[in-house]
C-alpha cells in the first residue's frame, strides 16, 4: 500500500483508535494525526481532516483540490486545521523539553504541488524550506481569503509553473542563508546550527533539566513517520 493510499486510509476510518499506535500520534472527531513515514525533522507529523460530509476524499487529496472546492467550506476546514493543531504543536513542545530540555519553532503549513516523498536530493530539501515558496504556511494560506476574488483564485490554483521551478534552484540553509553543493554538507550544517541553538538555550537559562519519559507515553517516543514540522 503506497503512503498515499494509507492517508485516505487512515482519514476515512471510522475508528482510529484501532490505527496502531505506532502511527497514530492522536486523534479527535474532527482529526486525526499521524507520525509521517518519511520524517525530514525530528518531530514530523501529518495533520488529517477526518472525511465526513461535506467533506470527500476528492475535496482532501490535495490542497488544491480543497481550494477548489466551495471557498466558504474550505475556509471551514482550514481554520479546523488550524485550531486542531493547537494541542499537537503542545504535545511537540512537551516532548522537545522532554528530550532535549528546550523548544524550537514549529511550522505548520502544505507543500504547494506533490512531491516524491523517498527523494533525497535538492527538491527535496527545497520544498520544506520555509520561506522559499514551495511550503506554504497554514497561516499565510488562510491569508489568501481575505483577498479579491480573482487574486483568491490565482493563489488557488496553485499553477505547476509557478511552484516546480522553486525546487530546482540552489540548496541554501534557510538559517544562514549560505549555498550548498551536496545534501551532505547541508545535513552536517544544519546539525551544527541546531547544536548552536541548544547551547543558547542553555546559556540563556531557557534549557530546562529533560524530564525522565512516562512509562505509558509510548505515541511520542516511537520513532518519527497539513504538515506539522519541528525545524531541526
Amino acid at each position: 500500500m503506497s503512503w498515499n493510499t494509507a492517508l485516505r486510509t487512515f482519514a476515512t476510518n471510522p475508528n482510529p483508535a484501532l490505527i496502531p499506535a505506532s502511527v497514530r500520534l492522536a486523534y479527535s472527531d474532527k482529526t486525526i494525526c499521524v507520525f509521517d513515514k518519511f520524517p525530514k525533522a525530528k518531530f514530523h507529523f501529518l495533520l488529517l481532516p477526518r472525511v465526513v460530509p461535506p467533506l470527500t476524499t476528492s475535496h482532501a487529496a490535495s490542497l488544491k483540490a480543497l481550494l477548489q472546492w466551495d471557498k466558504d467550506e474550505a475556509h471551514k476546514c482550514l481554520r479546523m486545521l488550524q485550531a486542531e493543531a493547537v494541542p499537537i504543536i503542545k504535545m511537540i513542545e512537551d516532548e522537545m523539553i522532554k528530550q532535549y530540555g528546550f523548544k524550537w519553532k514549529i511550522w505548520t503549513g502544505f507543500h504547494a504541488r506533490f512531491v516524491v516523498r523517498s527523494s533525497k536530493n535538492k527538491k527535496h530539501y527545497n520544498s520544506f524550506h520555509p520561506s522559499h515558496g514551495f511550503f506554504l504556511h497554514l497561516d499565510d494560506v488562510l491569508s489568501w481569503f481575505d483577498l479579491p476574488d480573482d487574486e483568491y483564485r490565482t493563489r488557488a490554483s496553485l499553477k505547476a509553473a509557478s511552484y516546480e521551478k522553486l525546487l530546482k534552484d540552489d540548496l541554501r540553509s534557510w538559517r544562514t542563508d549560505e549555498v550548498f553543493k551536496i545534501i551532505p554538507r547541508l545535513k552536517d550544517h544544519m546539525q551544527s546550527e541546531w547544536e548552536s541553538e541548544a547551547r543558547k538555550a542553555a546559556a540563556t537559562g531557557l534549557r530546562k533539566a529533560k524530564r525522565p519519559a512516562p512509562e505509558a507515553d509510548a505515541d511520542m517516543s516511537e520513532p518519527p513517520q497539513k504538515k506539522i514540522a519541528a525545524a531541526s
